[in-house]
């Protein structure tokens, strides 16, 4: 009998010490760099499977059938987006295989949880899609094409969230953004855009995918800017030279760093007025009466148009800075 208990407290005792490795492994505090490089290369291994929904980092038979019948892609901004993300993410989770160190990883390895749970749910949704590709109705096809964007709008801002802490992580631990701009290097100059133009991605996102639903807004000019914009700074090919550029990056820093602050006030705009709820509102295109549901509609609207929307002399914030990175990346 006494032996009987000696291994039933040994197996208690072992699946104690499990399960507060489990905890530990769960909120991250206990991963190891190399631990995180691991789980960061596996998921890059998994998105770029040939039986998976993504090829090239953008979503495959990401269409449906519109009013007169056609298969068109729902809508490029979605494929741009993810893009961007991705890109980055595979890009610079490999400087965790490179380094000893070990950090607190655990809100990336959070985010990369539900990255990896999103991932699963949409995979599901573009099979199902595929299952009745070629054998329903456009209407049925339609109803699983509406389910897969949904599963796709999910796996983006998941995507967003783990490629942002990531960003944090290489800004706080590994030091990536301190750079002297006087004598910016060449791959210094090009992680530099890679992080602006996450940035400036993550801020059309907001508008195109978070507040618009992901619908499509073509007669509203900050939807239209933000597809623009996201095109844009996409475009742009990273540097060759950087000799004599010195007061270029400095400049170009000081305008990122005021943007900075006017991106905060943008948010709470968008905090407080839904672009989405003023064109569907049956009042779009009179703000003056939209501010009868919306107190002070029509200076939210105007500190958001100003950020996205706007050339020549009213050239907006965005479009202001792309100019100047256009310039300098060539």
């Amino acid at each position: 009998m006494l032996k009987v208990r000696k291994s039933l407290l040994v197996i208690l005792f072992s699946m104690i010490l499990f399960a507060s490795a489990f905890i530990m492994f769960g909120c991250g505090d206990s991963v190891t760099t190399a631990q995180l490089f691991e789980r960061l290369d596996n998921f890059v291994v998994k998105i770029n499977a040939d039986d998976g929904f993504l090829q090239y980092n953008r979503f495959k038979e990401f269409n449906k059938y519109n009013e007169e019948g056609t298969l068109e892609e729902i809508d490029s901004n979605y494929q741009t987006t993810i893009k961007i993300a991705l890109d980055f993410v595979e890009e610079y989770y490999i400087k965790y295989g490179l380094i000893n160190e070990n950090y607190n990883y655990s809100v990336i390895v959070e985010n990369l949880s539900q990255v990896e749970q999103s991932y699963d749910e949409c995979l599901e949704n573009y099979n199902n899609l595929l299952a009745v590709k070629d054998n329903s109705s456009q209407l049925i096809y339609n109803g699983f094409a509406l389910h897969y964007q949904s599963a796709c709008i999910d796996f983006i801002n998941k995507v967003y969230d783990l490629a942002f802490s990531i960003k944090d992580s290489l800004i706080s631990d590994l030091k990536l953004m301190d750079i002297n701009f006087t004598k910016i290097s060449v791959d210094e100059a090009n992680t530099y855009l890679d992080f602006v133009r996450l940035d400036i991605a993550n801020d059309c996102k907001k508008i195109l995918i978070n507040d618009c639903k992901g619908v499509k807004f073509v007669d509203n000019s900050i939807w239209t800017s933000c597809g623009t914009i996201l095109n844009n700074i996409y475009a742009i090919n990273d540097i060759t030279l950087t000799y004599q550029k010195g007061e270029q990056f400095v400049f170009i820093n000081s305008i990122i760093t005021k943007l900075s602050k006017e991106r905060a006030n943008v948010n709470k705009a968008l905090e407080n007025f839904s672009i989405y709820n003023y064109v569907t509102s049956g009042q779009y295109g009179d703000l003056a009466s939209y501010e009868a549901i919306v107190p002070d509609a029509t200076r939210f609207y105007a500190q958001i148009e100003k950020y996205y929307v706007g050339a020549g002399e009213n050239q907006s914030y965005l479009n202001k800075l792309i100019e100047q990175l256009t310039s300098l990346y060539k």
